[in-house]
This record gives structure tokens, sequence and C-alpha cells, in this order.
């Protein structure tokens, strides 16, 4: 019996949260992965993947943690400064932060996600865990999930940083159009969207253009687009999935 998908309209791709099958490790992204996972055994304290929103800092994460799932735990930070009770009121709001840990040395590595909304205390408690001077090192590397506005407030804890620990920092890619294309085409076919002429090569390089590559800006120019053509009846041109059994 043939089985064939009946609806005048598909949902929209776009809208929806990317998962498994609709991520694109596109060689750009694939070589950072490879570089951050070296990265772990290096001399570096603080590591940062800068990105800004909707680069796909996340989803990289993700990847990380899946490579290794068996080994990284989900934790909370209980963070106290008991020589400052006015700096430890401030440093309570720490264990609504999710990290996620490493322990496969002596010392562990701690992973998180959002860094860029940490306190300013908050984040200089953390810094502090990798032997910032005058402090015992209780962790091998902090490694940060961030927006490009961290940096102006790292500046300001340069010193604390001991020379040997260096800070790495990896920035996120960004699509080329013809992966563009390709991430478009694999979200609409996750979808059940068979069709070859949904997004025409113009679309692709006006999607391209307004989002400047960025994965989350992609999402939203197709989104758009997409809604567009389906306003202006093109969804009569689509083709679905069929699915076979006996």
């Amino acid at each position: 019996m043939i089985y064939k998908k009946q609806q005048e309209k598909i949902n929209n791709p776009f809208l929806a949260h990317v998962g498994k099958q609709t991520f694109y490790l596109y060689p750009a992204l694939s070589q950072r992965l490879h570089v951050i996972t070296r990265l772990f055994g290096g001399n570096s304290r603080l590591l940062l993947i800068i990105g800004e929103t909707g680069s796909g800092k996340t989803l990289l994460m993700q990847q990380i943690l899946a490579q290794d799932e068996k080994n990284w735990n989900v934790c909370r930070i209980n963070a106290h400064d008991s020589t400052d009770m006015p700096n430890d009121q401030n440093l309570r709001g720490m264990k609504e932060h999710r990290a996620y840990m490493l322990r496969k040395n002596e010392l562990p590595v701690v992973m998180m996600d959002q860094a860029h909304d940490l306190s300013t205390h908050e984040l200089s408690f953390l810094i502090r865990l990798t032997g910032a001077k005058g402090y015992q090192r209780q962790i091998d590397k902090l490694v940060f999930f961030c927006e490009p506005s961290i940096m102006t407030r790292l500046s300001e804890f340069s010193e604390m940083i001991p020379e040997a620990g260096a800070v790495e920092k990896v920035f996120m890619p960004r699509f080329s159009m013809a992966e563009t294309k390709v991430y478009v085409d694999k979200r609409l076919a996750a979808e059940g969207y068979m069709g070859a002429t949904f997004f025409t090569p113009s679309d692709i390089e006006m999607i391209y253009e307004e989002s400047g590559g960025c994965p989350g800006g992609v999402n939203r120019a197709a989104a758009e687009l997409f809604n567009q053509k389906n306003r202006d009846g093109m969804h009569l041109k689509a083709l679905f999935k069929q699915f076979f059994s006996k």
C-alpha cells in the first residue's frame, strides 16, 4: 500500500528547532570541532568559542558533548567567597547557570554555554578556579561558549591569568553560499518537501546576502521567503515523500 502525505501546505521548516535530522556539520564547523577537541589537551586555561546570536554555538557544544557523552556530566557550581561576605552574596546566583564537567585527568574541564550572561563577580570567581595568581588551581580549563561582548569584560581580568595559562579563542564560522543551499535543502527535506525548485538560485543568493551566512540569519530569511511563497501559491509545486509498506 502506498501512503502519500496529503496536505496543500507544508509546515515552515525554518521555524522549528534544529535537531539531529536538520543539523548540518559543514566543513568549517567540523574543522572547529576538531580544533576545540584538540585544545582540550593543551595548556590553555581559558578557551573561548565566540560567535554572535544564531551562529550555532549551542549546537556545536552539543556535538562536543555527544562525542564523549559518557564522561561529560551536567553540574551546577555552588560558588562561595568566605573571605568577602558581600561578594559571597553576589555569587549565590552561580548555581543557576548550567555547566558541564569532564573528569578525565586530575583536574576537571568545565564548559558553559551563554557565558556572556555571567556577572562580573561570577567571571572573576571562575577564573580564580583556574589558578589565578594567589589562588589554588581547582580546574584544568574553562570552556566558554559566548558572544563577542565577553571580550571587553574579560580584559579586566587579564592580570589574574598566569602567563603559562594562555587564552585560546575559536570563532564560529559562517556558511558559504553553497553551504547555505545545502542547509536550506536539508531542512526542507526533513519536513518532507522533495521539490527541487522551491527556492531558486536567486532565492538562495538573497537568503545568503541577507543573513551574511550566519545560520540563525539563514533560518530567519528562509522562513520569511518560505511564507511569502506559500502565500503566493508556490506550495502547489511541492512534492512530498511517499512511504511504502507491504
